[in-house]
């Protein structure tokens, strides 16, 4: 379990993450394969994205939609590849609830204009 999460966590303001299970680590594949995604939205984060955890994976997209609309969002450099793999992941969900998050963030890049 995560535990206490202060506001250097990384899933920070993420409702429940408290109870959520730590994310396993990343394969040598999904370093180079989210190489982007790392440097945008840091490794714990796609750590989760990657989890067999689903609730992880949710978590990890929802803190995404919140860091892209906020004003600590990622660098632009990278946030076009970065995207590029979070998405083809996500739409390939087949957890509902995962899926549902990664429609939220498809929502929040049209709105950002990206």
């Amino acid at each position: 379990m995560i535990g206490t999460v202060n506001r250097t966590h990384p899933l920070y303001g993420i409702d429940g993450v408290e109870k959520l299970p730590a994310p396993k680590a990343l394969s040598g594949k999904d370093v180079k394969d989210f190489g982007a995604v790392i440097k945008c939205f840091g490794e714990y984060l796609t750590r989760c994205l990657r989890d067999k955890n689903w609730s992880l994976r949710k978590a990890a997209v929802e803190k995404m939609c919140a860091k892209l609309r906020g004003a600590d969002g990622p660098p632009n450099g990278q946030l076009v590849p970065a995207l590029k793999a979070v998405m083809k992941v996500m739409l390939s969900e087949s957890v509902i609830h995962v899926f549902v998050k990664a429609v939220e963030l498809a929502n929040v890049l049209l709105d950002k204009g990206l």
